[in-house]
């Protein structure tokens, strides 16, 4: 049953990073909090399935990249701020999977409610406090529950940058933390991420592909915005029930 829940896991999450650009951990995390597997090892085992997507994303964008400066600070903020959120979740784990699953519910929560608010963009510079903000706060949710995209993709939005440029840029962050975030992960729990890093892994060759192209599929056939309003109405249902159901379960 866990290989079944894993790979519904991965191939949700890919089709939905295919959709929209992001979110594939937004996705993938919950699904497999809800199954009972532990936050750390639902972390890695999303970060390392959306690896060879992420890699074909950023050939496929790679020549709409945009300038070398603008990943310098995204970059650095994400690698400091990362260590805060991984404390963070060295908490919430202890105090349960309960607690995590309404930690990530939550979050999932002020994601969607950012996006609704700031979901139009057309400002080339941006103040460098919302630079500051977005990435500080991306390198803590990718610390603590794995999913650092929404606020990521919410400055990209700001931009004004076409899809491939924001592609070309998310690619390229999230490829840039993949490693760090599973070496300090494997220095911290171990022998506990282990098996669900190979099950990424492999899930990230045989279904994320599939996922992938039926992704792409939806994306081309109706237009971006009702792409996103899917997407958004899935994911704040997948928060709800992440949020609530412990409570709903003691009545």
């Amino acid at each position: 049953m866990l290989v079944i829940v894993v790979a519904f896991a991965a191939f949700s999450g890919s089709v939905v990073q295919s959709m929209i650009g992001f979110a594939a951990g937004g996705v993938a995390v919950p699904i497999l909090l809800w199954y009972g597997v532990g936050g750390p090892e639902a972390i890695i085992f999303a970060t390392s399935a959306a690896t060879v997507q992420a890699i074909t994303g950023l050939i496929k964008d790679w020549q709409y990249r945009p300038p070398v400066r603008e990943f310098v600070l995204p970059i650095v903020l994400r690698y400091a701020f990362m260590p805060l959120g991984l404390l963070c979740l060295i908490w919430i784990d202890a105090s349960g999977k309960t607690v995590m699953r309404q930690f990530v519910g939550g979050s999932l929560l002020v994601f969607i409610a950012l996006m609704l608010i700031f979901r139009n963009g057309d400002k080339k510079r941006l103040h460098p406090f919302w630079t500051v903000g977005a990435f500080s706060s991306s390198g803590f949710f990718v610390g603590s529950i794995g999913i650092g995209g929404p606020p990521q993709a919410l400055w990209t939005l700001a931009k004004g940058w076409t899809k491939e440029t924001r592609g070309a840029f998310l690619y390229t962050t999230g490829l840039a933390m993949i490693p760090v975030q599973i070496a300090v992960f494997g220095v911290k729990f171990g022998d506990r991420i282990l098996v669900p890093a190979g099950l990424g892994l492999l899930m990230s060759v045989i279904v994320v592909p599939v996922g992938t192209k039926l992704g792409y599929f939806i994306r081309n056939r109706i237009p971006e915005r009702g792409s996103k309003i899917v997407v958004t109405v899935a994911i704040a249902c997948i928060a709800l029930v992440s949020l609530l159901a412990p409570l709903i379960s003691r009545t």
